[in-house]
């Protein structure tokens, strides 16, 4: 009998790199495990990722960080919301917060974060385009776990790509490359777990 290994996504925008998730894991069976997309949350209302996700048949919920006056307060909640799913593992896919302890600490399971570049170079919210203006001939792509420091935590994998000669290539190459990278990880945890 198979393992239900249940999987929580947070997103704030297009929720490409979520999409590209569900597609390969919602309602699949690997390594003996019956894959569940749980949820989709996000912190933005209009994100268009949770419509792409409710097409995929999987639940979305909105928590507006908006309506919070403390940073801690929404993550707590969110902390909570994430738990009623039962996780096994939880994965940022442009979710554009930085988690404080109020979540990181009651949440006793792996958590993973995308991030456009060859960590530890260019952490934030800019690291293409800082990427592509620096002097090196890369940029890259990082998948590694949730701590309190932003994009800091312990790199679960992570590939260099040759710079394209404009940042519009160079920009889809980065989430080509995200695609293939944030799928080889999951299966690197659905293995190991």
């Amino acid at each position: 009998m198979t393992k239900p290994f249940n999987i929580v996504i947070l997103i704030s925008g297009t929720g490409s790199n979520a999409l590209n998730l569900i597609e390969h894991f919602h309602n699949k069976t690997i390594f003996d495990k019956k894959v569940i997309i749980k949820k989709v949350i996000s912190n933005n209302p209009s994100a268009k990722g949770l419509f792409k996700a409710q097409e995929k048949g999987v639940d979305t919920f909105v928590l507006n960080h908006k309506d919070f006056i403390k940073r801690e307060d929404f993550d707590s909640v969110l902390a909570s919301l994430v738990l009623k799913e039962s996780p096994n593992l939880v994965l940022l896919a442009g979710f554009m917060r930085v988690l404080s302890e109020a979540f990181l600490s009651k949440l006793d399971i792996p958590i993973l974060n995308i991030h456009p570049s060859y960590l530890p170079l260019h952490k934030g919210a800019h690291a293409i385009k800082d990427s592509f203006n620096d002097s090196n001939d890369f940029g890259g792509v990082s998948v590694h776990y949730v701590s309190k420091e932003l994009d800091s935590g312990t790199i679960l994998l992570q590939e260099k790509i040759k710079k394209a000669c404009d940042i519009e290539s160079f920009e889809k190459d980065i989430h080509t490359l995200e695609y293939k990278l944030y799928v080889e990880a999951v299966l690197k945890v659905l293995k190991g777990s």
